[in-house]
């Protein structure tokens, strides 16, 4: 399950994702993840805004019972459709074991959108995480999604995210991949 609800106004940008999914077995369901992340951007004149964002994760497939984040930063907007974000960030995770990890990190992201044929487009966004205290401990991910416009309200997507932490919980591997 995935949803995005956006909401715009000329001097607020703001959006919700939700996302649900769950691992099967010989059709018995092994576990569940869960992500939530909300954004507030304050616009204005110039082509940089502010901006506020808090995330949730639940996800024992890369072996950690919960991470969150809050923290805040820049978006520099380059063109309408390309982005580029500076900001430090706040990390609480726990592992499956329940060991907690507090983490300050600097937050680094790059998104564009490309259209490739009436009502399809291609949306591309990396993040970069490295830990304020220890340049060898950082997280980097690439999201790319495929949309495909229905109408104006209703569109469908294709999603192929790859994760990387150079310092996973225990048992787990440096780096992820999912497909919905």
């Amino acid at each position: 399950f995935n949803l995005r609800i956006d909401k715009n106004t000329e001097n607020i940008e703001s959006f919700l994702i939700a996302q649900t999914s769950e691992r099967k077995k010989n059709e018995i369901k092994t576990s569940d993840s869960n992500f939530f992340h909300g954004r507030l951007i304050f616009l204005n004149k110039t082509r940089f805004s502010s901006e506020f964002f808090a995330q949730r994760s639940e996800n024992p497939f890369r072996t950690y019972f919960q991470r969150d984040v809050l923290g805040f930063g820049t978006r520099i907007s380059l063109d309408d459709l390309t982005k580029i974000g500076i900001g430090i960030l706040t990390e609480d995770e726990e592992d499956l074991q329940g060991v907690e990890l507090n983490t300050e990190r600097f937050s680094m992201y790059f998104t564009d959108q490309y259209s490739l044929a009436e009502n399809v487009d291609l949306l591309l966004t990396a993040y970069f995480q490295p830990s304020l205290n220890d340049t060898d401990d950082y997280k980097a991910s690439i999201l790319a999604s495929l949309n495909f416009s229905v109408n104006e309200n209703v569109s469908i997507s294709l999603q192929l995210n790859s994760f990387y932490d150079s310092r996973p919980p225990q048992f787990a591997e440096n780096q992820d991949e999912q497909l919905s």
